[in-house]
Parts: C-alpha cells; sequence; structure tokens
C-alpha cells in the first residue's frame, strides 16, 4: 500500500513539473515565433531598401519583448519567494536574483536607446520629446509614455536594491516599484506591439497578468497573517 501510494505521489510529482516546465517553455518560446512570423525575413533589410532606421525599431522591439518576459519572472519570484522558486524552477539566492535584475535592466536599456535611436535616424533630429511623458496628446504618444516612465520606475527600483545597506527598513519599500514597473510595461507592450495582439500572445499576456495580480494578493495575505501573530 506505501508502495503505491508512493508511486503515486512520485508520478503526480512528475507531471506538475511537466505542466510548469511547458507553460515556461510556452511563455518563452510563443513571443519569439510570433515575432518573427510577424516581423518576416530579416534578411530583407540587408537586401532591399527599407525606412531609415526600421531595421533597428525591429531589434528594439525583439528585446523589449523579452525584456518583459524577464521582469514577469522576476516580479513573480519576488512576490512568491520559495513558492515562485519552485514553479520557476529557479534559484533562490542573492545572486541569481541580482543577475536576472542586470539582464532586465540591460534589455530594457537596450529597448529604449535603438527605439530612440531609430526614430532619430528617420526623423533626421535627435528624439528628445520622446524622453518626455505626453499624455495629453494622441493614442500612441501616451502608450508610449508608460513605457518611458516604467523605465525610471526601474532605475530607481534598483537603485534602492544598490543602496539596501545604507537604506535599511526602506529599500525594499522602493525596490518594489518593480511592481508598477511592470504593470506599465504590460500594458505599453499590449497596445504598442503588433506581434502582441497576435494568436497565443494574447493568453499569454492574460497569463502574466493573472499570475502577477494572484501573487500580490498572496503576499498581502502572508502580510495580514504576520501581522495577526
Amino acid at each position: 500500500m506505501n508502495s503505491y501510494v508512493y508511486s503515486t505521489n512520485s508520478s503526480s510529482v512528475k507531471y506538475k513539473w511537466i505542466i510548469q516546465d511547458l507553460i515556461l517553455f510556452t511563455i518563452f518560446l510563443v513571443p519569439g515565433l510570433t515575432f518573427f512570423k510577424t516581423t518576416g525575413d530579416l534578411t530583407v533589410y540587408f537586401r532591399h531598401k527599407v525606412l531609415d532606421g526600421q531595421f533597428l525599431y525591429v531589434v528594439s522591439k525583439f528585446l523589449g519583448l523579452y525584456a518583459l518576459i524577464f521582469l514577469w519572472l522576476q516580479v513573480l519570484k519576488g512576490l512568491l519567494g520559495e513558492y515562485g522558486d519552485r514553479f520557476l524552477g529557479t534559484q533562490r539566492s542573492f545572486t541569481f536574483h541580482r543577475n536576472l535584475g542586470l539582464w532586465i535592466i540591460s534589455l530594457f536599456m537596450s529597448h529604449a536607446v535603438l527605439f530612440v535611436w531609430a526614430v532619430s535616424i528617420r526623423n533626421n533630429h535627435f528624439a528628445s520629446g520622446l524622453l518626455i511623458p505626453h499624455f495629453l496628446g494622441s493614442y500612441y504618444p501616451s502608450i508610449l509614455s508608460l513605457g518611458l516612465i516604467a523605465s525610471w520606475l526601474m532605475i530607481l527600483s534598483t537603485i534602492f536594491a544598490a543602496l539596501r545597506q545604507h537604506l535599511p527598513g526602506i529599500w525594499k519599500w522602493g525596490h518594489r516599484l518593480s511592481v508598477p514597473s511592470f504593470f506599465l510595461v504590460l500594458f505599453h507592450s499590449y497596445f504598442t506591439g503588433s506581434e502582441t495582439r497576435a494568436g497565443a500572445m494574447v493568453p499569454i499576456y492574460y497569463w502574466m497578468f493573472a499570475t502577477v495580480v494572484f501573487a500580490i494578493c498572496y503576499r498581502l495575505w502572508k502580510t495580514v497573517i504576520k501581522l495577526q501573530k
């Protein structure tokens, strides 16, 4: 009887990890496949005359897409703690968290620099207007502004983490700016990218949104339980 229970539990754990791996594999694979499907043959940018700055713009979109996914991974890990690491199959260590954060910042900064560079080339002057939020104008500048503000929050979050030894008790609150930054990036990405609303990308965006909302609720519940003790 005990061996049967053990065998059943082992099978359940095995299938559980398979499902989790499939979810993560899908979330990381589908955006890339969708991007290349909607973008088409990238060699066109080297074989034919295209709009000035167009190739930089395309690369910028690709980097921004995966910057969002890695940010989702980082935020989910931080909110769920050890449970997040179990589900995501990642290690819970400061080095891993720091390195993943640096990778995210690098992706987002590269995304922003390439986008501004592409627009500047196309307009034949530095696109300084992209560095200032615009919410009173048309739709597109407003959505771009969400990404700009998200970048500021992400930079502040990184600075607070770097100063954790000098700001005890405060740095954690500043570091949590990564959570609103995630939602701003999510909306910015969903409403600007042509590939973000194509095929399987829509449920992936809904999944990222839902899991982070769940993680926030879980963290709040854990905090309430802790305060009641």
